[in-house]
C-alpha cells in the first residue's frame, strides 16, 4: 500500500479511529482521576574538596576527584544506611525502607552537582523529608570520607538549593490525556489498516470487473434519503444511472439483442429487487414493451416497490390456476406490464425449472421487446440460476461495501456452471462523498437547472418509481406508441 491509500484507509475507517481516540481519552481521563496525587521536592547539593591552600594542579585534581566521586555519592544518596539515619532523624513513623523508596537522585552531567528528589503523597512531608536530608546526607559522607588518623574529610557536600516547592508528579492531566488520545489513535489507526487488509469487499469498479470478467454496466449511488424515495426524482444521478444501465444494455449485442433478462445477486439485502424495477420502467421510458417478472417466489418485492397488487401471478400461471393475460397488470404506462410472484408455493426450485416455465418465457417474448426476471440471490438457493439459463443473460447486483469477493466468486461459478451469460454487473449503494466515492456522482449537474418543458407528445419520465403521476403519463405514452413512424415499428417487429 502507498501513502495514499493508507490516507484513504483511515478516512473510510473514521468510525475506528474516532472510537479509539474516545477510547483512549476515556481511559486516560479514568486514571487522571483515580490516580493518588503525588508531589515531587527537590535539593541540590555540590561535592567539592576541602583542601585550604589549593594550588593551579591540587585544584584540577580535586574537581576531577569529586565528579568521580558524585557517581557513588548518588547511589549512596538512596542507601540504606542514609534512609536509617534520616528515619532516626524524622520520627515521624516512617520506616527506612519506606524513606528509601520515597529518595531517588541523578548527577548532573559534567559537574559535581547531585541532585535528589523525593516523592510522597504529602505536599508536607516531601517538603519535611527533603530539608531532613541535606544535613543528614552531609554528615554520612564525611563520616565514610574521615581519615583513618581523624582528621577532616577530604570531601565535603554543602547544600546549594534547599527543598524546592512541591510539584506535581502524577498525575497530570493534560499530559495524560494527550498520551491516551495518541495512544488511541495510533492503535486504531493499526487497527483500520489491519481491517482493511483483512476486508474483501468490493469497494470499486475495477475490483468488480476483475472478479466478474464481464462489464459493469451502472454505478448507482446512494444519498442520505432512502434509495426508493430519491429514485422520484427524475433528474437525480441514480435515475441517470438505470438510464446508463438501459443503454449499455441496448449496445451489448446488437447483432443478438437480450430479450430475457434476470436480475439477480450474491446474497440478500444488495438491491436487485429494486434494480429490476427501475430497469424495467427505464427501458418502458424508452419505448420498449418491457414485461417485469417477479421471479422470486420465496420473498417477492416487485409489487412492494411498484405499489401493485394483484391475486394471481406466475405461479397461479404455472399450476394452470389462471390465463397469461389475468396475471399481468399494467405499470405506468402501457409499454410496461408487471407479473406479481402469486401464491408462494412450497417447491420454487421446481416451478422454476419446469417445462411450463420455460413455455411461459417463450410466450412472453413474443409479446415483448424485453422480459425483466427479478431473481432470488444465487448463494442461498437455486432459483436464480435455473433462470440465468432460461434468459439470454443474467446482471449481477453488487452492493458496494458489503458483497464480499469470495460471495461474487461463488455466484459467477454458479452461473458458469449451468452455462448461463454473464451480461454484465452492477455496483449498488456507492458513496456519492468519501473515500470510495463515484466522482461523477458527486457532481451537482443534475440539480444546478431549472428543468426543461417536455416535448409535446414524449414521456418525459418524470419518476422512475412514482406510481402517483401514471395515469397523467399513460395517455402520453399511448400517443407516442401510436404515432411512431412505421420505419420504427418495422425495426422493433411491431405490426
Amino acid at each position: 500500500m502507498h501513502t495514499i491509500d493508507y490516507l484513504r484507509t483511515l478516512v473510510r475507517r473514521w468510525r475506528i479511529l474516532l472510537a479509539g481516540a474516545l477510547l483512549g481519552v476515556g481511559i486516560a481521563t479514568d486514571i487522571v482521576l483515580w490516580t493518588t496525587p503525588m508531589y515531587a521536592v527537590t535539593t541540590t547539593f555540590y561535592v567539592s574538596s576541602t583542601d585550604r591552600a589549593p594550588t593551579a594542579t591540587t585544584a584540577y585534581e580535586a574537581s576531577l576527584l569529586a565528579q568521580q566521586q558524585v557517581q557513588s555519592y548518588a547511589t549512596l544518596l538512596g542507601s540504606e544506611r542514609v534512609a536509617q539515619e534520616l528515619a532516626a532523624r524524622l520520627s515521624d513513623g516512617l520506616t527506612a525502607a519506606q524513606l528509601q523508596a520515597k529518595i531517588g537522585a541523578d548527577v548532573v552531567p559534567q559537574t559535581a552537582l547531585l541532585r535528589a528528589s523525593v516523592t510522597d503523597g504529602s505536599r508536607t512531608r516531601a517538603h519535611q523529608i527533603a530539608t531532613a536530608l541535606g544535613p543528614v546526607f552531609a554528615a554520612v559522607v564525611e563520616g565514610l570520607e574521615q581519615p583513618p588518623d581523624g582528621g577532616p574529610s577530604p570531601v565535603r557536600v554543602t547544600v546549594v538549593d534547599g527543598a524546592s516547592a512541591p510539584s506535581t508528579v502524577s498525575p497530570r492531566p493534560l499530559r495524560d490525556l494527550i498520551l491516551g488520545l495518541t495512544a488511541g489513535l495510533l492503535i486504531a489507526g493499526l487497527a483500520a489498516v489491519l481491517r482493511e487488509a483483512t476486508d474483501t469487499s468490493v469497494k470499486s469498479v475495477d475490483v468488480l470487473r476483475g472478479l466478474t470478467g464481464g462489464p459493469v454496466l451502472a454505478s448507482v449511488g446512494t444519498q442520505d434519503k432512502a434509495q426508493r424515495q430519491m429514485l422520484r426524482e427524475h433528474r437525480s444521478p441514480n435515475t441517470e444511472a438505470y438510464r446508463s444501465l438501459r443503454t449499455n444494455l441496448q449496445f451489448l449485442d446488437v447483432d443478438h439483442p437480450v430479450r430475457v433478462l434476470t436480475v439477480t445477486s450474491s446474497v440478500p439485502g444488495e438491491g436487485k429487487s429494486l434494480t429490476a424495477c427501475n430497469l424495467a420502467l427505464a427501458l418502458a421510458d424508452a419505448g420498449k414493451r418491457v414485461v417485469l417478472v417477479d421471479g422470486d417466489l420465496r420473498c417477492p418485492q416487485v409489487c412492494a416497490y411498484l405499489g401493485c397488487t394483484g391475486p394471481v401471478g406466475l405461479t397461479s400461471v404455472l399450476i394452470g390456476a389462471s390465463l397469461l393475460e389475468e396475471s399481468l397488470i399494467e405499470g405506468r404506462n402501457r409499454l410496461l406490464r408487471i407479473m406479481p410472484s402469486g401464491p408462494i408455493p412450497p417447491n420454487p426450485s421446481e416451478l422454476l425449472g419446469s417445462a411450463r416455465m420455460a413455455q411461459l418465457v417463450e410466450r412472453l417474448k413474443q409479446d415483448a421487446d424485453i422480459v425483466v426476471i427479478d431473481s432470488p440471490p444465487l448463494l442461498p438457493v437455486t432459483d436464480a440460476a435455473i433462470l440465468s439459463h432460461l434468459s439470454d443473460g443474467a446482471i449481477l447486483v453488487v452492493r458496494h461495501g458489503q458483497t464480499r469477493r469470495e460471495q461474487l466468486a461463488r455466484a459467477t461459478d454458479q452461473l458458469r456452471a449451468v452455462e448461463a451469460r454473464l451480461l454484465g454487473s452492477v455496483l449498488n449503494r456507492v458513496p456519492s462523498r468519501g473515500p470510495d466515492a463515484d466522482p461523477y456522482l458527486a457532481y451537482g449537474y443534475y440539480n444546478s437547472a431549472k428543468p426543461a418543458a417536455p416535448l409535446p407528445g414524449l414521456v418525459n419520465g418524470a419518476s422512475l418509481l412514482g406510481i402517483e403521476d401514471w395515469r397523467v403519463n399513460v395517455g402520453r405514452a399511448t400517443a407516442s406508441t401510436q404515432s411512431r413512424p412505421a420505419a420504427h415499428n418495422q425495426m422493433t417487429g411491431h405490426s
